[in-house]
């Protein structure tokens, strides 16, 4: 039984929600359970696609900050593979997932985000790759497929939020919809992939995998490398306390 995430069907489409108050912040458990649920829809033949929400304030707000003070190279490994696990598990499930995202997509969720084939979004959704506020470095290829380069670049020596009205004009928006439109916006996308044999959806979406052929562990070590060089220099407890004393008023 996972305590963060559930999987609900209903007419061969899967919902998996997300949840963990306050704010959707990922732990090793939640990353684990996200990766559980994902990797067991490749087992099931009742599934032909699949929605990834949240429920709370916002879609998720990144792994939990609480836990980066505390961090060691041996501890921050283990976070480290528990991202890719769960980022590779909704990239490489076998059947379509469509994100329907609200408020915040900050961090492992602009992850999540990329992973997914189709993303929707409420009209207040915002996203941001906050890390170096954090005296760290990640998910930059991840928001390459959301938006140019030259953006990325912005959003992540900045660290600045971004509305997904601005995000959008990049095109790989699908929709963006009132929050009261959202899962109906997601549903109806999921019913007209539902609506074609499910073997040939899953050839489409192994043929489009294959052809980017996208090693993704390697993508995300890459930016892990720097994060491991910034951990133990002495002005990163600075950069920390900044932050959550930020975070605080």
């Amino acid at each position: 039984m996972s305590e963060f995430v559930k999987l609900e069907v209903k007419d061969h489409i899967g919902l998996v929600t997300f949840a963990r108050p306050p704010i959707n912040a990922v732990n090793l458990d939640a990353n684990r359970q996200v990766a559980e649920i994902f990797e067991s829809i490749n087992e099931r033949d009742d599934i032909y696609a699949v929605i990834f929400t949240s429920e709370g304030k916002g879609f998720v707000s990144g792994s939990d900050v609480g836990d980066f003070s505390e961090f060691t190279d041996e501890t921050l490994n283990r976070y480290e593979e528990a991202n890719v696990r769960s980022i590779e598990a909704i990239y490489h499930c076998k059947v379509p997932v469509i994100g329907a995202l609200h408020r915040y997509v900050l961090g492992l969720g602009v992850c999540f985000a990329a992973a997914c084939d189709i993303v929707v979004c409420s009209d207040e959704t915002f996203f941001g790759q906050p890390e170096v506020r954090l005296g760290s470095v990640g998910g930059t290829d991840a928001l390459s497929d959301l938006m140019p380069e030259k953006f990325v670049r912005y959003m992540a020596f900045t660290g600045k939020y971004v509305g997904v009205a601005k995000i959008a004009e990049f095109g790989n928006i699908h929709s963006v919809v009132p929050h009261a439109e959202l899962l109906d916006e997601a549903f109806g996308i999921a019913k007209e992939i539902a609506a074609n044999w499910t073997l040939s959806v899953q050839a489409v979406k192994s043929a489009i995998i294959d052809l980017k052929k996208r090693d993704l562990a390697a993508d995300f070590y890459t930016d892990c490398k720097y994060t491991h060089e910034l951990l133990h220099h002495p002005q990163r407890n600075e950069v920390l306390d900044a932050y959550y004393a930020a975070k605080k008023k």
